[in-house]
């Protein structure tokens, strides 16, 4: 698609304005490849590109990427983008199809008349109807009927919402539940349209549901990981940098952190990357 065209509501809601400016700038390039890619929002096979795959391909690191976020998920090996308009790709794609079909036959040049036995060609011009800009009220307009032809959103039993929520350790779902279910399953101004994102979110919020690791599995994991890669054996993990990212985290209550390995993958990526640029320079 040339144009993605991102509705300013969804600016608004929980799951973008949660995400720190980082995450949200990442999902913004993630929404434009798969708008240039048309491909559903789905990117397959995500998990096997390498970092230098990611950063020319789609503007982003790998570690960027690998960090939990509500903006987007992880499906097997796939990378699955929050708030992609696939209703909008699928217009574009008809819309596409039926222009390689041909428009409509073109109009006779005029309309053919005998004088004394000669044919000639008497042409008519069409007065052509004023061209009107369009206004902001009936571009509203046409954004709120494409956004009414939607899929309809249905909520989930207490039984969905609980198996879904077990597995990413989310421990108050009745209290989640509750909460949108009174609200009549709206986020903001705006109708849900994915309640497991909107459960991730909560998760991320809540400091006290999250199984913080301690210091010594959060040190040790982070020397796992600065090692794991053969290239990059002589580089050993700075324990300054984690024990300072550890604690500063613990301050914040752990909001923000679903996935703590997954967080010191990012912050490890990033040191080594940083490392390999001065020792090029």
């Amino acid at each position: 698609m040339d144009w993605l065209n991102i509705h300013r509501s969804t600016l608004a809601t929980e799951q973008f304005l949660g995400c720190e400016p980082v995450q949200r700038a990442t999902w913004l390039c993630l929404m434009a490849y798969c708008a240039d890619q048309e491909n559903g929002g789905r990117i397959d096979g995500a998990s096997e590109w390498s970092d230098r795959k990611w950063q020319q391909v789609v503007r982003v690191t790998k570690g960027e990427v690998s960090e939990s976020c509500p903006l987007w998920s992880w499906d097997g090996g796939a990378v699955v983008v929050w708030a992609y308009p696939v209703e909008k790709e699928a217009e574009v794609r008809r819309n596409r199809e039926n222009g390689g079909k041909g428009g409509r036959p073109p109009k006779p040049a005029g309309n053919q008349v005998v004088t004394s036995g000669l044919t000639q060609t008497e042409t008519q011009t069409e007065p052509t109807a004023p061209i009107s800009a369009e206004t902001e009220e009936e571009r509203k307009g046409k954004e709120r009927k494409e956004k009414g032809r939607g899929k309809v959103f249905v909520p989930p039993t207490i039984e969905e919402a609980t198996e879904y929520a077990k597995g990413i350790g989310f421990q108050q779902v009745a209290k989640w539940m509750d909460h949108y279910k009174s609200n009549g399953w709206k986020v903001g101004k705006n109708k849900m349209t994915d309640w497991k994102a909107a459960i991730r979110y909560w998760k991320s919020k809540d400091g006290a549901a999250f199984a913080a690791p301690t210091l010594q599995e959060w040190m040790e994991h982070g020397e796992r990981v600065a090692t794991a890669n053969p290239t990059h054996t002589r580089q050993v993990w700075p324990r300054a940098l984690a024990q300072a990212a550890y604690h500063g985290a613990a301050a914040n209550g752990w909001r923000g952190v679903t996935d703590w390995k997954g967080k010191i993958l990012s912050e490890c990526l990033r040191w080594v990357g940083n490392e390999n640029g001065r020792a090029r320079t």
